[in-house]
C-alpha cells in the first residue's frame, strides 16, 4: 500500500508484487486481541516495536483499545 503511493512520488511503476503483499498482509491476534509479533510467537516477554509501528506512522492498526492493548 504505501511502497505504491511513494513509487508514485518518484515516478516509478507500480509494482504487482508490493500491491500483492500489502493486500494479503495477515495481522495475526491472540485471543484476547494483542498483536501477536509473528506466526510462532507465543507470548514471551520482548519489545514489539514492529507491532507498535502498525499504528503509528502507519494507522493500519487504528482502533485504540487494540492499541492499548499491543502497548503492554
Amino acid at each position: 500500500m504505501f511502497a505504491n503511493e511513494a513509487r508514485k512520488e518518484l515516478e516509478l511503476e507500480e509494482n504487482k508484487k508490493w500491491k500483492d503483499v500489502s493486500t494479503n498482509l495477515k495481522i495475526l491476534k491472540f485471543k484476547d486481541g494483542v498483536t501477536k509479533e509473528h506466526s510462532r510467537y507465543n507470548g514471551e516477554i520482548i519489545k514489539q516495536v514492529d507491532v507498535n509501528l502498525l499504528a503509528f506512522p502507519l494507522e493500519i492498526v487504528n482502533n485504540k483499545n487494540e492499541i492499548k492493548k499491543d502497548e503492554v
